[in-house]
């Protein structure tokens, strides 16, 4: 099978984004997150995002927890044209070097398999695809069945699904056998949208004993720093320590600390 180079989609092509950009907006900015620990054995706060959608008369919201690095991810996935239901994936490749990324999905109906062509992710780049224009043929009016999403090497992994207005978050189900690692020190959300009718905040506690430290940096889809998205001067990487108990809220165009 002949390997192409990934080319970035932009995750305006999502589903997650299929709601239209109202015309006095300019697009989303859109990227990846990471969030790198600072403890010295790799605690990280708990942490999630919330992205929201405000387009014309419609509003929808999702939460999404960062996604630890995997090779092997498994998700049930589904569209169905004539309701207005479809699913989505985002990967991000927070590494140094390329991934070779192969996928594989199974019909729940039919148990057919269909292998897909794989795509190679160049370090920090981010990849998307929407199920109904990616995988599923124009014909097929619906489908629902298992996405499986193999790497040469770990990445992090966001899988959404819409219906309407309403956006979920896909459990992502890591299959690959059980290594003895360590604990991950570095998460990281595939996806954030902001502007152009998105809102995006990143919600942070500390449910410890202990002082806690962290290093965010939010990157665009071809992996460069995409600063001035923090308002006040503050660019990325941004560090953040939270005292036990402590709780922060950081939007994108201004940060809060509560």
């Amino acid at each position: 099978m002949k390997k192409r180079h990934l080319l970035i989609v932009p995750l305006l092509f999502l589903t997650f984004l299929l709601f239209s950009t109202r015309k006095e907006e300019p697009p989303p900015i859109h990227g990846a997150v990471v969030i790198r620990s600072l403890h010295p054995d790799g605690r990280m706060p708990a942490i999630q995002m919330a992205i929201q959608t405000v387009q014309q008369e419609s509003e929808g919201s999702v939460l999404v927890t960062p996604s630890p690095p995997i090779t092997v991810a498994s998700l049930f996935v589904q569209t169905d044209r004539q309701n207005g239901l479809d699913s989505g994936i985002a990967l991000f490749n927070a590494a140094e070097e390329e991934a070779l990324v192969q996928f594989r999905c199974t019909s729940a109906e039919t148990g057919e398999i269909r292998d897909i062509e794989p795509v190679r992710i160049p370090p920090r780049h981010k990849y998307a695809r929407v199920l109904s224009q990616w995988l599923i043929p124009q014909e097929w009016k619906r489908f629902e069945g298992q996405l499986i999403i193999e790497a040469d090497r770990p990445i992090h992994v966001l899988g959404l699904l819409t219906s309407s207005d309403k956006i979920y978050h896909l459990p992502v189900i890591d299959t690959a056998p059980l290594p003895e690692i360590d604990r991950p020190s570095q998460w990281a959300f595939p996806h954030f949208a902001f502007g152009g009718g998105y809102r995006c905040t990143l919600m942070m506690w500390n449910p410890t004993d202990d002082l806690l430290s962290c290093e965010i940096l939010f990157l665009t889809p071809e992996g460069e720093p995409a600063d001035g998205l923090l308002g006040d001067g503050l660019d990325t990487p941004l560090q953040i320590t939270l005292m036990p108990g402590q709780t922060r809220k950081i939007f994108l165009g201004a940060m809060e600390a509560q």
